[in-house]
Formats: structure tokens, sequence, C-alpha cells
């Protein structure tokens, strides 16, 4: 006798209401994210100006013929090379003719910030098998001070090694594909930033640790497993390490620099911090507490693949130096991606495994929600900061943009700055996009005098070991490859001062340069007083103020 058919069971709707409401509290998240980007058109982020003036020096066509920059030309030219930190570059360059450059610029910002966000959330989808709303927390350090230093091109490459890193853990029973992928990830990381090459190896290296782990109780197992997984990886970072031996020698090497203790111990906490203001200092605070909490009551737990990777990145932060090379705030980058790793490698404790009901409640589901709600909030704010802290800067730009309009094409312009400790008053009262921690926010903004004044400033970012742009002789003289202005004191010099960075070009700067800048100008006294018969005073803002250099030898000649 035949049996009655079973009723089939309904399948779950693929879009059901809680997975439709997570991706809109995302794509929300994603756009308070870059909201301020419309406030501005040169936002205050430091790096910032000198990417955009060299995506638009390589774009333009103007340092080649036949439509070279008789001016520009001369000053720079193109240097394409294996370069391990192409990441601005390869989102400007491309979007440049379609976009215009300012668009195109904020464009590639709110890439830096959304990527680690989402990176963020698609290793979590991966390594705890369920949705959950912790990893929108990422916006907290997303937009945090690596941002506001203007490194994108590192926060593009960790978000980007956050997504392949997610690719890898859904390939787990899959080791050929695995090997393929990770070929490819990490060919794509060694263009866009090294650092993202290191946090990929990081995370698939923690990720095959964890899976190891069950097995120590089985040895010969466990070696077997582990030979298996170290050719995966080996495999996997080949390409990065056949392109490593291409690019320049400095890329990966270099003179080693530390700073103060004290950095430190900011450097641990300014990835939750995008100002120097009391919000920022409560947000970060209630983060870190609310982090404890949840691990403490058991509500929140590190995903097997993350723990590893967390620790491992922590510890490598704690002991990195400032800077290498050329490459600076190197532990605070380091320590930025342990933060991601906050977000990214902790989750809900019992999540269920995907396939699971759509509706079934989580343990601490109601404390997960609250706490992430919380955290959103505290962005919320701070986007408003930012916004209104950008909307004031526009007011900033335009005086500065006044301040070099008499600049002529084809000039020379030495920039210095005034710096807090000349007048701590003066500092105090200015706004937050002026003051931001560990350095103002300006001091890269002279780029403009490339961008819209064809002129020179020693500056820009040409460094033929992490850019494609060199300085042309003689000029290169007077540049540097990266750096801040020196003071304005040490024009009496000649010379930087003690624990600065080095600045050649000051030597015999009269008979070098045509122009003098001074950053932040309202906080000292005219430089054509406190040099007569050196300088003239052409324009002065607040923001910053031109003087005319006056020749070596030029009042005699008008004598005579």
């Amino acid at each position: 006798m035949s049996q009655p058919a079973r009723p089939a069971l309904p399948r779950p709707a693929r879009w059901t209401e809680p997975s439709l409401v997570w991706w809109l509290a995302l794509a929300a998240l994603l756009a308070t994210l870059v909201m301020p980007l419309a406030t501005v058109q040169v936002p205050p982020v430091l790096d910032y100006p000198n990417h955009l003036t060299r995506a638009y020096l390589l774009a333009s066509g103007l340092l080649t013929s036949p439509g070279a920059d008789p001016d520009l030309a001369r000053f720079y030219a193109p240097h394409w090379a294996v370069i391990p930190n192409l990441a601005t570059d390869l989102v400007l360059l491309p979007l440049l003719p379609w976009l215009g450059l300012h668009v195109a610029g904020r464009v590639m910002l709110g890439l830096s910030l959304v990527l680690p966000v989402l990176g963020c959330a698609a290793y979590h989808r991966a390594a705890f098998r369920t949705r959950s709303y912790w990893p929108f927390t990422a916006g907290l350090i997303a937009t945090g001070t690596v941002f506001q230093l203007g490194l994108s091109a590192f926060l593009i490459a960790a978000g980007m090694a956050l997504i392949f890193a997610a690719g890898w853990l859904r390939l787990a029973a899959r080791p050929s594909q695995r090997a393929l992928f990770g070929m490819l990830a990490t060919t794509v990381l060694f263009f866009l930033h090294l650092v993202g090459v290191g946090f990929f190896a990081v995370l698939i290296g923690a990720a095959e640790a964890g899976a190891l782990w069950p097995l120590r109780r089985a040895p010969s197992r466990m070696a077997r497993s582990a030979a298996g997984r170290m050719l995966v990886l080996i495999a996997a970072l080949a390409p990065a390490l056949a392109l490593l031996r291409l690019a320049p020698a400095e890329a990966i090497g270099g003179a080693v620099r530390w700073h103060r203790p004290a950095w430190k111990a900011f450097a641990a906490v300014a990835p939750f911090m995008a100002f120097d203001c009391a919000l920022d200092w409560a947000s970060a605070a209630l983060f870190l507490a609310l982090i404890y909490a949840l691990l403490r009551d058991g509500a929140l737990r590190p995903a097997a693949p993350a723990l590893p990777a967390l620790l491992a990145l922590g510890i490598i932060g704690a002991l990195a130096p400032f800077a290498i090379h050329e490459t600076t705030f190197v532990d605070l980058r380091v320590l930025t991606l342990a933060a991601l790793m906050l977000s990214a490698g902790l989750g809900p404790a019992g999540a269920p495994p995907i396939g699971s009901q759509p509706n079934e409640p989580l343990p601490f589901a109601r404390l997960h929600r609250a706490a992430t709600l919380l955290v959103v909030a505290l962005l919320a704010l701070r986007a408003g900061e930012t916004a209104l802290a950008w909307e004031r800067h526009g007011t900033n730009l335009s005086a500065f943009r006044r301040t070099i309009a008499p600049v002529p094409a084809g000039s020379l312009v030495l920039v210095v700055r005034v710096s807090a400790q000349d007048s701590p008053e003066y500092w105090d009262a200015q706004p937050l996009a002026r003051r931001a921690r560990p350095m103002p926010l300006d001091l890269h903004l002279p780029a403009l005098l490339v961008l819209e004044r064809h002129a020179f400033w020693p500056l820009l970012f040409a460094d033929p070991a992490k850019q494609p742009l060199v300085v042309r002789p003689p000029f290169q003289d007077l540049a540097l490859p990266s750096g801040v202005p020196p003071d304005w004191h040490d024009l009496a010099t000649g010379r930087v001062g003690p624990g600065e960075s080095p600045a050649p070009y000051l030597a015999d700067w009269p008979r070098r340069f045509d122009y003098v800048l001074v950053l932040d100008a309202g906080g000292a006294g005219r430089l054509d007083v406190a040099f007569p018969g050196r300088l003239d005073l052409v324009h002065a803002e607040d923001i910053a103020a031109l003087y005319r250099v006056r020749r070596p030898g030029a009042a005699e000649a008008q004598l005579r």
C-alpha cells in the first residue's frame, strides 16, 4: 500500500525581512559615512591634496608631449614601475575623464571609507556564518585618525584584504581553488598597498592555524594537514613575493624611526578617534568599554580564524616603529588593522549556521542590537561633527586660494608653517579641521600650488619607490618625497630645528625660491618685518600668507 505523499515544506524566502533590514541598515550606514564629502570641494584630509595633484598630473597629459605644460613638464615626469602603493592612482586615473577632478577625488575618499566596512561585514559573515549588525561598528574606525591623515591607499587595501580573506574562508574545503584565489588576491593587493598583502597573509595564516587547532590531540594527522595547508599558503603568497623582487628596494626597507613613548599610548586609541575633541575621546573610551563588557558577559566571542590574527596584529602594532623609510605611521596602521578585527572578528555567541530558520533568535540578540545601535549613534554624531567642520573648512579653502592666486605659473614656492608651540592660544581657538592630532590637516594643502597655479612646491609626493611620479633634475635638490613643511623660524638659520625632518632645500633659500608661503600665518607676526630686505608681503589671510622673495643683490641693482 503506497504511502500518502508528504506535503512539501515551504522554502525560506531569499529576501526575508531580517535580511532586507540588514541590507537597508548597511546602505544607511554607508550613506552616513560619505555624507560629509558633499560639504566641501577639497576635504581637509592631510595627504589628499598631494594624491589628487599627482593623479591630475598623470591623467591630464601635461607632463608629456604634445600637450605638455612647459612649466609642469620641467618640474615633474611620469615614472611607472612595479610599485606596491598604487591604490589611489588606480582609482583616480580611470575616473578623472568621466567625473572630473574633484568629484573623482571624493569618490576615491568615499571608497577608502566604505571598503573597510564592507570588508568587515564580508569577513564577519564568512567567519560566523550569519548576519550581524556588529560589523557596522567598523564605521567608527574607518572614519578615524588614519582616514583624517589621508592614508587612503592603506584603507582601500585593508578593506580589500578583508574581502579576499572572506573568500578564502568560504573556500575552506577546496584547497586548489583556494590557492588560485589567494594568488589573485595577493597580486591585486600588492599593487594597491604592500600592507594589504601583509594583512591578508596574517588573516589567511590565522585561518589555517585555527583549522589546525582541533587536531592538536592527533599529532600525525595535524602534521599532514599542516604540510598541505602550508603549500597552499606558499602558493597564495608566491605572486606577491615575485613582484617584490621587481620593486624598488626602498619599497620594502630603509631607515627606521621611532616616536616618543607617549605616542604608542595615543596610537592605541587613535583608530577610534577622528579629531582631538571630547566627543572623540568619549567615543573611543565607550567603544572599548563596550567590547570589554560584552566579552566579559559572553555576549561576544572571537571567531576561531580571527583570534590569532587579532593577537598577532596587536603585538606587531605594539612593537612596530613609527616609520620605515618614507612610510610613516607604521605602528598606527597596524593597530588600525587590529581595531578593524574587533569589528570583523568578534560576533554573537551561539550564532546558528547558515541554513537555519531566518527568524531563529540569537542569544543576546537584543543586547547586540542595543550595543551596535549605541556605536552607530556615536558614528552619526561624528559624521555630523565632520560635516560641520568640513563645511567651515570651505571658508578657509577660499581664503587659501585667494592667497596663492598671485603666484605666476612656473614659480618656485617655499612653504613653511607656524607650529602650535609658537602660539598655543591661536591653535586652541582653531576649528577642528585645522588642529586635529597628531598634526594639523592643512600641511599638504599647498599641493594646490601645483594643481591650480602650475607652480612648484617641495613636498609633492613623488617617491619613485612609492609613486609613479618623479621630480626632474635640477629641482630634485629643492624637493623631498614626503614630510611636512619646516617651521618658519628655520628661515633664519637655513636648516630645520632639532628633532624635525630634514629640509636640505632651506640652504640659501633666498637664491633658490621665488615665493615663501606661510601656513597658519595668523599665529605669527609678519615675516617681512622679521626678515627685512628679504621678503615683501603679497597677500595675507589667517590660514596662509604669501611673500615675494627679494633676490640678493636686487636692491643694489635698482640703485645703480
